[in-house]
């Protein structure tokens, strides 16, 4: 959080499809992996039109307050998503 911007990016990722552009024109440090980045806000995708389109799974919810955070569903696995499938049926 405290490393000085170097470069100039997009943020873009699956709020809708996978190339959604999210912000342009972004000055961040330079991404490495495992950073994470904090959207206050996800406009007309929210959480509730989240779904599994091309395996996709959906994020955590973390409420915030004062500084305080509070896990408000967790991240899917895709343990979570085929624990809904049932074995095929042998049709005869």
């Amino acid at each position: 959080m405290t490393a000085q911007p170097d470069e100039i990016t997009q943020l873009v990722g699956r709020q809708c499809e996978s190339g959604d552009l999210l912000v342009g024109g972004l000055p961040l440090p330079a991404p490495r992996v495992g950073d994470l980045i904090a959207m206050p806000v996800t406009g007309a995708y929210t959480y509730t039109l989240a779904n599994n389109y091309n395996g996709a799974l959906k994020p955590p919810i973390v409420f915030v307050r004062d500084g305080q955070a509070r896990l408000a569903a967790e991240r899917e696995t895709h343990e979570h998503v085929l624990a809904l499938h049932r074995p095929a049926l042998a049709w005869t």
